[in-house]
């Protein structure tokens, strides 16, 4: 339950990124068609990076969706499992494109440690590191 809670406290940050995202692209005037020039290689990795994150945001909501009263806490842990492992490809695809996101990097890194990838995970912690 401790991995489960320090896990959701990690992820808070990228929750309230991807939403302050949102919010700005939902402002009247923000023009879609001038705002959305970008090469095939970005446009690859926001398809990616977004498809990884829709997945990684949705363990997160599911695991605060959760309580300790939940009566099936293993089966909560399961399923969160399961989606943040559905995340991974996508994460890993936009990682070869752009290494250097930081976003990125956290998501992989949080996804690393919910699924309890000590090596990559930490791999992402030194990545991160070197780019603060």
């Amino acid at each position: 339950m401790k991995k489960i809670i320090v896990t959701l406290f990690a992820l808070l940050p990228i929750i309230a990124l991807a939403q302050s995202t949102i919010e700005k692209k939902e402002k009247p005037g923000f023009d879609y068609v001038t705002q959305s020039r970008v090469t095939p290689a970005q446009d690859e990795f926001s398809k990616n990076y977004n498809t990884g994150v829709g997945y990684y945001n949705r363990a997160v909501n599911r695991l605060m969706q959760s309580n300790s009263s939940t009566t099936d806490l293993k089966a909560v842990q399961q399923e969160t499992l399961d989606i943040f492992k559905k995340s991974l490809p996508y994460l890993e695809a936009a990682y070869i494109i752009n290494p250097l996101s930081k976003n990125l990097l956290t998501a992989l890194s949080g996804v690393y440690f919910a699924t309890n990838d000590t090596e990559k995970y930490s791999k992402m912690q030194t990545e991160l590191s070197a780019l603060k």
